[in-house]
């Protein structure tokens, strides 16, 4: 059983990295496209539209959560009519969620469109229509969440991270074709991203409805009162989590509208791409090993359960900083490379982004734990509302310096005390206690990632920034970051399982 749980996990593993390099590649030409076809003041005002839209989205966040958590909870337990009746119950919870976006967002959100984002009057009618593309997908994705949530409980990762490169083509053919299409271009992206979209949303719930027995729609099914209820108090203490991640993602992205206008957005929606591609390694990683820490608490293993959650602490962070190194160092240059002219801030908006990565990435394995277990409620309280002050603190700065880089340091320095605030709930929860988590987490990361660093730096003061340059700090950063992994960042029987799963079958195949 576990030979077959790591075989799962390293095969999920696997579809994930192949998503990350396929989608990788096609948003390198895509997000160039995009920005030349639309000028920076639309490309920016596209992202802000889209942060208001996440704001409607975060009880979304927190009933997907409850819907997988519980789902994955009966794959483990084998109770294949739990699982129907969970389906059904998550069915309806996002039927209803579905319905109160959109009459927020035709109330609430259509009026913080018109009236309140800075942009020039005449782009406030196309703004508009952007927002109602953005909203009507939206809807069709909450809808469709119980499915991809079955897929994720059975760990199909193969087959969610098709649909996904799947959606990226759409996207990169449809942006080859922007800068040819007559008329207003913001609304043809906004019209052409929604479509692509839908189409992934209605292909994976037809797939989920034909593969998985436990997907048949019943509406007496959904009914059942107390699951419901059940479902919606585990949303209503993930609510507060996934709110601080949205006042601490997308309301970064308003305040930046507020104090600075839509071409910083054009820099910070650039810079969360840049760091949300090279940051899915780690989170490849993370959607492949979750499903089974669940899983695991399903079956009992609670041991098991909380060594995975604190392995996955350490490779998300390993996976993360592997890429993140070496492209920091040669960040302006590869943003020249591939933008030609970035908006101004955009490199100093991507360190900070990925130093906030990080932080994040170095305790990401509790909060699969801690949802695992159940006990949620004081932990999602408290950092919470931890995350959620990033947002007025954040302000506060703007308002008080106008400085973009002081608003950011705010923003990175409530990162890691919510990262250290994980770590004391999984002393209190699952009792991990601190020098556990600096001995196998921290401690290896940091002492893994040295050597690439050194080699780096050493590159970049020595060299000229140029082509050769970029290639020399590439190829000495992953390298020495791998050997470093390899030799200080895995234990003994991980580097015994690389040996023999990766080293051992190359030898094989030179054999042959």
């Amino acid at each position: 059983m576990r030979l077959r749980s790591n075989n799962q996990v390293i095969t999920n593993m696997f579809a994930m990295y192949g998503q990350t390099a396929v989608c990788g590649f096609l948003m390198f030409f895509s997000n160039r496209w995009i920005l030349s076809a639309l000028g920076e003041s639309d490309f920016g005002l596209f992202s802000v539209v889209g942060g208001v839209i996440a704001f409607l989205l975060f009880i979304n966040g927190a009933m997907t959560s409850s819907a997988q958590r519980h789902l994955t909870f009966q794959v483990g337990g084998g109770d294949s009519e739990g699982l129907r009746r969970v389906f059904n119950a998550a069915m309806l919870t996002h039927l209803l969620l579905a319905l109160l976006v959109l009459a927020v967002g035709e109330t609430f959100g259509v009026w913080f469109v018109k009236y309140v984002l800075k942009m020039p009057e005449e782009r406030r009618f196309a703004a508009s229509l952007a927002f109602q593309c953005s909203l009507f997908s939206t809807s069709i994705m909450i809808v469709t969440v119980p499915f991809r949530a079955m897929f994720t409980a059975h760990q199909r990762m193969f087959e969610l991270s098709a649909l996904t490169v799947l959606q990226s083509g759409l996207l990169f053919t449809f942006a080859y074709c922007l800068k040819y299409l007559p008329g207003d271009r913001l609304v043809w992206y906004a019209a052409g991203y929604a479509t692509a979209t839908t189409t992934i949303y209605a292909i994976q719930s037809v797939r989920g409805r034909l593969l998985f027995p436990s997907c048949r729609i019943c509406v007496r099914e959904m009914k059942n009162w107390p699951l419901v209820r059940e479902l919606l108090s585990f949303s209503l203490w993930n609510l507060f989590g996934h709110l601080g991640g949205v006042f601490r993602g997308q309301g970064m992205a308003i305040i930046l509208n507020l104090g600075f206008g839509t071409k910083l957005n054009a820099a910070y929606g650039i810079a969360n791409q840049v760091a949300g591609q090279v940051g899915q390694f780690a989170s490849g990683f993370l959607q492949a090993v979750a499903p089974e820490i669940v899983s695991r608490q399903g079956a009992g293993e609670t041991d098991r359960m909380i060594s995975l959650g604190l392995r996955t602490c350490r490779f998300a962070a390993l996976m993360g900083l592997l890429w993140m190194v070496p492209i920091a160092f040669e960040l302006n240059y590869l943003l020249t490379l591939w933008l030609k002219k970035p908006p101004q801030y955009t490199t100093m908006l991507c360190l900070f982004v990925f130093a906030m990565s990080v932080a994040d990435k170095l305790t990401v394995g509790y909060v699969a734990c801690v949802q695992a277990v159940g006990k949620i409620a004081a932990y999602q309280v408290t950092l919470g509302l931890g995350m959620i002050l990033t947002l007025p603190i954040c302000y506060v700065i703007t308002r008080g310096t106008e400085s973009v880089q002081a608003c950011f340091w705010g923003a990175t320095v409530m990162a890691a005390v919510v990262s250290l605030g994980r770590v004391y709930w999984g002393r209190r929860l699952l009792g991990v206690s601190l020098l556990r988590w600096l001995r196998e987490v921290l401690l290896p990361v940091a002492a893994s990632m040295a050597p690439g660093m050194a080699a780096c730096c050493a590159l970049t003061w020595c060299l000229p920034s140029s082509f050769l340059r970029l290639l020399a700090v590439m190829a000495a950063g992953l390298t020495l970051g791998l050997v470093g992994i390899y030799g200080m960042g895995l234990h003994r029987d991980e580097r015994a399982m690389v040996r023999e799963k990766v080293i051992g079958r190359l030898l094989k195949r030179g054999r042959a």
